[in-house]
């Protein structure tokens, strides 16, 4: 959260920087721990470099991308995370049986320090023109002048913001509340085997790369649409066209999960045949995973000035979404059931759904 307001004042190559210097030298002095209190402070730090580094490339894609490419671009840098996510588990396996885990350790830090050197080298910083005003800041704002005095004060009282951050609330309970639960729902309350609910789960987060890619892609095509329809050098409000544009992707990308919620709470049984098991997993994948990126993308283009801002509030969100699939969630299962913690999730998006129509 931090890390995003201050995004807003310094320079995103260096926070990106900074955030893997902190997590290589944390990787590195977790090899040499010998306590568990020593692991417990080194892997803080490690969650802390991680967290100056995420809202920071956020800032360095948009600063690096044309608007009608920076969705895309930006589900690319989040696929790269499914990919570490898959690949991780086979290459930390390898390198511990082929050497001691500590040398392991030493080689994922020395690899984070060695990109961290090759960002601070071969990273940019956007150009300045004779004002002292980046000039790629010019190019995604806009006509968005209005917008680079906003108070913080004022942009916690624009409703669209609010929308962002109740959306991407939802959409972490239900990612996170189907990924961490449906081995027990599945297998407990609808009877499934485990090699079904496994293979569920394992649909979903293909559904997620795949979704963060057609959200990406759709969402700039859109923009691109509206642009061209508008015209390039009207006087048109840039930001309003950008959020005009981008969020009939996330209402759409909403009322499908909660399609995908209903078939996973109402037609998910034992006797359910294989293709409706992968159809409610992939929905529910594409487009929560989706949606996390164009809601991302939206909170950037609120107030370009406090961009860094608004993506930590969204993110944030998110952060206690994830909080609430936890306790939370599993007191109402314990309460009810898993069947209504889930039919709960899906009432809450489609209220939410219908707080976005205009």
């Amino acid at each position: 959260f931090t890390a995003g307001i201050l995004s807003d004042r310094l320079a995103a190559k260096h926070m990106v920087c900074f955030g893997l210097i902190v997590c290589g030298v944390s990787t590195l002095l977790f090899s040499t721990g010998t306590t568990v209190t020593q692991y417990s402070i080194y892997w803080f730090l490690n969650g802390l470099g991680q967290g100056f580094s995420l809202p920071s490339l956020l800032k360095l894609t948009k600063e690096n991308s044309s608007p009608v490419r920076f969705a895309t671009n930006w589900s690319v840098v989040l696929i790269s995370v499914n990919f570490a996510g898959v690949s991780n588990p086979f290459i930390t396996a390898y390198l511990s049986q082929t050497y001691y885990w500590r040398t392991s350790v030493i080689i994922s830090g020395i690899l984070t320090l060695m990109v961290a050197t090759l960002c601070l080298v071969l990273l940019e910083t956007p150009a300045k023109d004779a004002s002292g005003v980046d000039t790629n800041k010019q190019q995604n704002s806009g006509n968005d002048k209005q917008n680079d005095n906003t108070r913080v004060i004022d942009i916690l009282q624009y409703p669209l913001l609010w929308m962002c951050i109740i959306s991407r609330f939802i959409v972490a309970v239900s990612r996170q509340g189907v990924s961490d639960w449906s081995q027990i729902y599945l297998v407990s309350e609808q009877h499934l085997d485990v090699y079904m609910s496994s293979m569920f789960i394992s649909l979903v987060e293909i559904g997620g790369i795949c979704g963060k890619l057609i959200a990406g892609r759709i969402s700039d095509m859109l923009l691109k649409r509206r642009l061209a329809a508008t015209g390039a050098h009207s006087g048109a409000d840039q930001s309003t066209l950008k959020l005009m544009a981008r969020l009939p992707v996330s209402i759409a990308m909403l009322s499908l999960n909660a399609l995908a919620l209903h078939l996973y709470c109402f037609h998910i049984r034992h006797n359910t045949s294989l293709p409706v098991l992968a159809i409610t997993a992939l929905l529910i994948g594409i487009n929560t995973s989706g949606n996390v990126v164009n809601l991302s993308v939206i909170a950037t283009e609120i107030s370009p000035k406090r961009a860094g801002l608004c993506s930590s509030l969204v993110n944030l969100a998110a952060k206690v979404g994830g909080i609430f699939t936890g306790l939370p969630l599993s007191l109402i299962a314990n309460t009810y059931s898993w069947n209504m913690a889930f039919i709960l999730i899906e009432i809450v998006c489609i209220v939410c759904v219908c707080m976005q129509l205009p």
